[in-house]
């Protein structure tokens, strides 16, 4: 017992993750994994609630004019990345110098003092949403394959099972220590559950069932949608793959556990603007390969237990398709380890789009993105992301929208599979959990006291 009346597991937040990221940076922010690492070690320049009011935790005072031409920011200066770096005056020039080059390359930055100025020559009212993406906060290196933020966490250890984080400054009623543990569901009976603390980035049905006993449980309808990525350079096979694939006879062979599902035609869930309930449009029609052309499909199957469903979906797909569909068994680890390097060895690959806050860049990011999840470009699509990233106007950005799912469709580099309604758990001892705040699968952990 520590002296202010707390074991020491009692402050340590133990999470199960599928697939461990081989490294910790805000460019990977959009991964699930390591977003949920960089919101405990990280922090943006500016907040967004859901009013859409902004504020900040790394600036002393902050403005803008009416014009959203001319924005004003002061640093703190007493936060710092480590015991040597500050994210002092200095730091921050040359932070805002390259995070605003990256939303706009006509700008000027001028200095009193310690207050900043940034203007544009024409009004500029998606500068602030930008800059609440994690992808854009202050960063540094802390060694190879690590970064340091301003958040109240710091990377301590990185291995291919486990992730250790610790507390920059201890509290007395929360946590100082946050473990992130590679879970694989075949060997499920391996884990202390007793000792964790957060279940929810596992799928419903590899959560262990006294987990709802001890645990605060509530239900929330995800803003995600999971979803078949389809990594094939020849578009009209990619065509193929996505209207001969039955999307509903898909999702039951791939998580036969699973007995319900939310309908979503887009890779848009519903509670994002412009997303749509139903499923998406399919039209199969068997053709013959074209001379030369590989016919052979190549899924990756991360999950256990369902390769006798999915050997009988391959044998129905493959006379209806005219393709030929292999299932290769592979572990969430393995599909970590190649999803992000060209040549990738599969064509098809089960994935979560997920976000923290309904906005569109986030289910978008990945298919423009140089490590993203397939070997071809995308340039249609990349240019009419580069749009949405700097648009402000609300209509505006749905007209994009609506383009960008329309490339989407047209390219059939996704089929949309289905949302999430899931419930999730939390530690009773937490006081100050706010249930309506949701997207609570990405907790700030530093926040929670008891």
């Amino acid at each position: 017992m520590s002296a202010c009346g707390g074991t020491a597991d009692s402050q340590r937040w133990e999470v199960l993750l599928l697939g461990i990221p081989e490294e910790v940076a805000v460019r990977r922010a959009a991964e699930t994994a390591t977003y949920y690492i960089i919101k405990q070690t990280h922090e943006p320049l500016f907040r967004r609630d859901d009013g859409q009011n902004y504020s900040s935790r790394l600036l002393k005072s902050w403005g803008r004019d009416i014009s959203a031409r001319q924005y004003s920011f002061c640093p703190d200066s007493s936060l710092s990345f480590d015991v040597k770096r500050y994210f002092d005056p200095e730091y921050f020039q040359g932070y805002l110098a390259g995070v605003t080059k990256k939303y706009n390359s006509e700008f000027k930055i001028g200095r009193e003092g310690e207050r900043f100025t940034v203007t544009f020559p024409a009004p500029q009212k998606g500068y602030l949403d930008f800059l609440t993406l994690y992808e854009n906060a202050p960063t540094v290196v802390q060694s190879p394959g690590i970064e340091a933020g301003l958040g109240q966490f710091y990377v301590r250890s990185l291995s291919s099972e486990k992730i250790v984080l610790l507390r920059k400054a201890k509290v007395s009623d929360g946590y100082n220590e946050i473990i992130l543990n590679e879970f694989d569901p075949s060997k499920g009976e391996k884990y202390e559950y007793a000792k964790m603390s957060d279940f929810n980035k596992l799928s419903s049905f590899d959560v262990p069932q006294e987990v709802s006993q001890n645990y605060l449980g509530f239900n929330n309808v995800q803003l995600r949608s999971d979803v078949v990525m389809i990594n094939h350079p020849d578009r009209e096979t990619r065509r193929q793959v996505y209207n001969c694939l039955d999307v509903d006879k898909f999702r039951k062979a791939f998580f036969p556990q699973k007995k319900e599902f939310y309908d979503v035609k887009t890779v848009l869930p519903v509670g994002v603007p412009g997303a749509a309930p139903g499923r998406p449009e399919q039209a199969c029609v068997r053709r013959a390969g074209a001379k030369g052309k590989k016919r052979e499909i190549v899924l990756y199957n991360h999950r256990s237990g369902n390769s006798a469903q999915l050997e009988k979906f391959a044998a129905e797909f493959n006379s209806l398709s005219g393709l030929t569909l292999k299932i290769v068994a592979c572990t969430p680890q393995e599909l970590v380890r190649v999803l992000h390097k060209a040549p990738r060895p599969f064509n098809l690959t089960v994935l979560g789009l997920d976000t923290v806050y309904p906005d569109y860049l986030t289910f978008f990011d990945c298919f423009v993105r140089e490590d993203g999840y397939f070997d071809f470009k995308l340039p249609r699509i990349a240019a009419l992301y580069a749009k949405l990233e700097r648009e402000a106007d609300p209509d505006l950005k749905l007209a994009l929208v609506k383009e960008l799912l329309g490339e989407l469709s047209k390219e059939a580099v996704v089929l949309p599979l289905y949302q999430n309604i899931k419930r999730f758990y939390y530690p009773k001892k937490i006081k100050n959990l706010n249930i309506g705040r949701g997207f609570m699968e990405f907790p700030d952990v530093a926040d929670f006291r008891w």
